[in-house]
């Protein structure tokens, strides 16, 4: 298996394929986590609204469950804390116009299973003072919690390689090795590297695929994530 891009999504995908027993090659074209990966907020959080899929929404309560039990894991197999700890999230409204939707978008979430509590002004300023004190309420989410992403990147990536990934830092793939309709390995300067699988979890630079595979790859830069198209070549998977 090769996994093009070692940030969070691609040293996780790494390391758990290692552990299942496949043979992993992670290639980035910088370092581990040095991209979008380092620079993200690094929170967990739970907080669907109603234009979420069902489906965006499952994987993100489902995700949230599994990371307590993963950042454990990750310290005793490799050393590094990943800073995994609560931090709680407010999201306030400052005038007449702001509360009523607040209070509309919380009774959906509590319909939803989302664990989300109202606080009037005195509470939120009690339990975050340097608030503006002109806050009239707000929603605390005090299930949400927050890591440093490029730790976690580190850490992933170094458990991959104990599980015998290989990694390659500052290696930029030139292009995805093809056969007929399938895509079965990387080229890496005048190296063929062959796999019957190819992950492609380097965010930004993931477009550079679209002529191979014969369909776009576009980036909703409002949700921040890619899309998955719909007829993907067989032997290729993206995130």
């Amino acid at each position: 298996m090769i996994v093009i891009g070692a940030g969070a999504i691609g040293t996780s995908i790494a390391y758990q394929l290692a552990k299942g027993g496949a043979t992993v090659m992670i290639f980035d074209r910088g370092q581990v986590g040095g991209q979008s990966t380092g620079a993200s907020a690094g929170m967990v959080q739970i907080n669907p609204d109603r234009t979420t899929p069902p489906a965006t929404s499952a994987l993100a309560l489902e995700s949230a469950r599994l990371y307590p039990a993963l950042a454990a894991e990750l310290r005793e197999r490799t050393g590094i804390d990943i800073g995994y700890r609560p931090g709680g999230l407010l999201h306030i409204a400052l005038d007449d116009v702001d509360e009523p939707r607040l209070r509309a978008h919380r009774a959906w979430q509590v319909e939803h299973g989302v664990a989300v509590s109202w606080l009037d002004a005195a509470a939120v300023l009690d339990l975050e003072p340097q608030l503006n004190p002109a806050v009239r309420a707000a929603l605390y989410y005090p299930d949400d919690h927050q890591l440093m992403p490029r730790l976690l990147g580190q850490a992933l990536a170094r458990a991959a390689v104990d599980r015998g990934a290989v990694l390659r830092e500052g290696a930029s793939i030139d292009r995805l090795a093809t056969a007929g309709d399938r895509v079965v390995g990387v080229w890496l300067g005048g190296e063929s590297i062959h796999a019957g699988e190819v992950v492609i979890a380097n965010g930004a630079w993931a477009s550079a695929w679209s002529e191979a595979l014969r369909t776009p790859i576009p980036f909703d830069r409002c949700a921040g994530r890619w899309s998955r198209w719909r007829r993907p070549a067989p032997g290729f998977v993206t995130w």
